[in-house]
């Protein structure tokens, strides 16, 4: 039985608007996605939900993309959770789908802490739709590390926090 595996993109902060090397991050974000081998990809757009549909519609590459208000039921075997101000590569994505799921929550970080989340899609029912979808995965991270998360390094692939200019620039740099 083939693993299907959906991309669950947290709803937007003020940074997931900003242009980082000439996209809106949150684009970037989608697009990264679509080339790392998911089957499915969800954007969260709560507000924000016209907005993200007008800017994925926009481009060829991101149409099909769903963008909907609140999180949808998701079935498969595996769900990576992806904050929206975070700059990742292809490579991140990849390095989360190399670590095999066993029973736990997978919490993916760097040095600025929790940056990723992986795990059976059941994982995420048991968390108050409120923590998925309050700006900051926090709480999410908090929720998944209660039911047995398991921190996992990234290994230097880039998972940038975007917040101001200088992170922008420091995340231009790393791409």
């Amino acid at each position: 039985r083939r693993r299907v595996k959906t991309a669950l993109i947290l709803p937007p902060t003020a940074s997931s608007f900003r242009q980082v090397a000439g996209l809106p991050l949150i684009q970037r974000t989608v697009l990264a996605a679509l080339r790392a081998d998911f089957d499915r990809i969800v954007v969260v757009g709560r507000e924000y939900t016209a907005e993200l549909r007008a800017l994925l519609r926009s481009d060829e590459r991101t149409r099909a993309v769903e963008v909907t208000e609140v999180v949808p039921t998701i079935e498969g075997s595996q769900v990576t959770v992806i904050p929206s101000d975070r700059l990742l590569t292809p490579a991140t994505f990849d390095r989360v789908h190399g670590v095999p799921l066993n029973g736990q929550p997978l919490l993916f970080g760097g040095a600025s802490g929790d940056s990723l989340a992986s795990c059976r899609p059941a994982m995420l029912v048991a968390v108050d739709a409120d923590t998925l979808t309050t700006s900051g995965a926090e709480q999410l991270w908090a929720a998944l590390r209660a039911q047995g998360g398991e921190r996992v390094s990234l290994d230097g692939e880039l998972c940038a926090p975007i917040s101001d200019d200088d992170s922008v620039t420091n995340a231009e740099a790393a791409l």
